[in-house]
């Protein structure tokens, strides 16, 4: 699922500022966030709707090179982009994934240590088929971390619009997730840096 859906779309203001600031997220600040989140080194990780891999980069350095990250998105050119860079910066535990959009997604069952989903469930009309899925692909407690952005509570947009953080944390909660930890950070939105809540979420048996 592409982060700018050809369905819905959302303004991007792009300046040499946030080039600036995107080279030091895909370097530093978005591998220690994700360390912070919980991602560790030799995890197999699933960044679910990657765009041109703000999430997917900087998890492929957590993870090293006895880890993976598979890409997923429904945008080729955007997964050339994410193995073009990989490529220059040496990085070798990225595998760009595309989908066409429909489930299920092409990897076994308990196969992933942890899922990101980051600014993408807005995009998703049916989000519990999805939470459904998610959890196919989860090991027993494995990782399901969400960045709800465009819920009510923050830019309201897409499917998310009509939803607050508690009903999102609810209706994920209701496919079977347990709730780990919520927590306040500054994550990449629009190519630039912004202030969301990222849920955290474990596979219970």
């Amino acid at each position: 699922m592409n982060r700018k859906s050809a369905v819905l779309t959302e303004p991007n203001v792009h300046t040499d500022q946030s080039d600036e600031w995107l080279d030091v997220w895909e370097h530093q600040e978005g591998v220690e966030f994700l360390e912070t989140i919980g991602l560790h080194p030799g995890e197999r990780v699933l960044d679910f709707g990657a765009g041109s891999g703000r999430y997917a980069l900087p998890a492929a350095v957590v993870v090293g090179e006895d880890g993976v990250v598979y890409a997923v998105d429904t945008d080729r050119n955007r997964l050339h982009i994410i193995r073009n860079k990989a490529i220059h910066r040496g990085i070798r535990s990225i595998v760009p994934l595309l989908v066409n959009g429909r489930l299920p997604i092409p990897l076994r069952d308990a196969s992933l240590d942890a899922l990101l989903a980051y600014d993408v469930m807005h995009l998703v009309e049916d989000r519990m088929a999805y939470y459904l899925e998610f959890r196919r692909l989860l090991r027993s407690g494995g990782l399901f971390s969400v960045y709800p952005k465009h819920c009510q509570d923050d830019l309201p947009w897409g499917s998310l619009a009509d939803r607050t953080l508690r009903q999102v944390r609810e209706e994920i909660e209701q496919s079977g997730f347990r709730l780990q930890s919520i927590h306040r950070k500054r994550l990449c939105h629009d190519e630039q840096p912004a202030l969301g809540f990222v849920l955290n979420f474990r596979k219970d048996l």
